[in-house]
């Protein structure tokens, strides 16, 4: 039986604070072979910040935790140069609380800095933000004035801590040990996409499997919205004119679902830059990937409420172009009970474990939505 572990028992982000802060206070003892390891961790993020700082030239350094509702501060103090400010938000899994919260967090900060000796007299220019999420990211893009560090940088911290430091220190040992056995969940061992809790389930295969099928590199993000409890990823696809689209990842009734929206409004995109709903008449194609009639398939949809008898009209007849299309790229369907509702139609279910052309989706989707446009069926 294997030994228990803390964070086994403590897996909240606030215990994940608890942690980081603890790390970095390891710096204020210049003796001890945990100054190495915190050390470690803070060059890092001073490298993704684009701050030189040499280990010797820390003098002091101070941490706070839950500093007005910002997760961790800390306040670097170099013997010849001025002190650095770095505002931490720590992510699990969890959405941002709001919008803005990451520019809510340096405004939050600087409003205060006068409380708290070692801030007070510091310059905004000297003064950053990082994001800190060892859950999957999901490409999240942080704001200006912000820098990411996600679970492959500390991945690349962890593996660079000495063996003899984890067998020392049960604590380091126990969150390392638990941050690996994260890293490691959804990896895709187990392919049957008829067993309702294979890694089918994962919202972060959900995600990884949608950009290979529907060829989005990390690259093409540019925009990343918390929305409705879910995730909105926006994407640009390179053309005359530029064509945007998004990912929407999200949980309903528990149960992880991506989407993949090609097909919406002119407008939709402005309202989500300005952080805002969309005011008009609304409608979205998609396809969505799900728990259906047995399997996890793709779903192609279409939602638009109050739908026309020639909404009806056109859906049917997008189904029809695209199904012998799927089948020139040896792309299967299955069968379905018709699911329609005064909001949302399936049009057809793509069963990607029955499917061995699935890799070339994406070309079916390209000569589907070509087709439809010369029918001019959107």
């Amino acid at each position: 039986m294997s030994e228990p572990n803390l964070f086994d028992e403590a897996p909240s982000e606030l215990s994940q604070d608890a942690f980081f802060c603890w790390i970095l206070k390891w710096l204020n003892h210049p003796e001890h072979p945990m100054r190495k390891v915190g050390w470690d961790l803070l060059q890092r993020i001073l490298e993704k910040i684009g701050v030189r700082v040499e280990s010797p030239d820390v003098q002091a350094l101070h941490v706070r935790r839950q500093f007005h509702n910002v997760d961790i501060v800390v306040v670097i103090e170099p013997i010849n140069s001025p002190s650095v400010v770095v505002v931490i938000e720590d992510k699990v899994e969890a959405l941002l609380t709001g919008a803005d919260q990451l520019e809510r967090n340096i405004r939050n900060v600087l409003a205060s800095q006068q409380e708290w000796e070692p801030m007070k007299s510091i310059s905004r220019d000297r003064i950053y933000g990082v994001l800190l999420q060892t859950g999957y990211d999901y490409d999240r893009l942080p704001p200006q004035g912000y820098v990411k560090i996600n679970r492959d940088d500390l991945a690349t911290w962890t593996n660079g801590i000495a063996s003899t430091e984890l067998e020392r220190n049960n604590i380091l040992r126990d969150w390392v040990d638990y941050f690996r056995r994260r890293l490691n969940q959804g990896v895709a061992i187990q392919m049957d996409n008829r067993d309702r809790n294979s890694c089918w389930s994962d919202p972060a295969y959900q995600y990884d499997l949608f950009k290979k099928l529907f060829c989005v590199t990390e690259e093409q993000i540019v925009l990343h919205r918390d929305r409705d409890g879910g995730q909105c990823i926006w994407f640009e696809r390179r053309g005359e004119p530029p064509r945007r689209e998004y990912f929407h990842r999200m949980t309903p009734r528990g149960r992880a679902s991506t989407l993949y929206n090609f097909k919406f409004p002119e407008g939709y995109w402005d309202a989500d830059l300005a952080k805002t709903r969309y005011a008009g008449a609304c409608y979205s194609y998609y396809y969505r990937l799900d728990w259906l009639a047995g399997i996890w398939g793709i779903a192609l949809r279409f939602w638009k409420p109050n739908k026309s008898g020639d909404d009806i009209r056109k859906m049917h007849q997008l189904s029809q172009i695209l199904t012998p299309i799927l089948t020139n790229h040896n792309i299967g369907t299955h069968p379905f009970r018709n699911a329609d509702n005064a909001n949302e139609s399936i049009l057809l279910l793509i069963d990607p474990g029955r499917s061995p052309g699935i890799a070339g989706l994406y070309d079916a989707h390209v000569k589907f939505v070509r087709e439809a446009d010369q029918r001019q069926l959107w």
